[in-house]
């Protein structure tokens, strides 16, 4: 026969994974978060470069026609 203090140890440490699952998987869902907040950031900010890229592409080709005008 079954002692009654053994039946709730076995519930006790049998929650104790369920517990230990729930935050882990509360971690991977608060880190998979921060993780789509950086990606998020980092796409503006690489779209922000990239406009400014084209900016300074189109000044440069500004000043080689002026040069080129200039020259002639």
């Amino acid at each position: 026969m079954t002692h009654p203090d053994s039946t709730e140890q076995n519930s006790a440490s049998s929650a104790k994974p369920d517990l230990q699952r729930d935050l882990s998987l509360n971690t991977l869902k608060t880190s998979e978060q921060q993780l789509r907040e950086e990606i998020e950031e980092l796409r503006r900010e690489t779209q922000a470069l990239a406009e400014k890229d084209e900016e300074l592409k189109q000044d440069i080709e500004k000043i080689h026609e002026k040069i080129a005008t200039t020259d002639e």
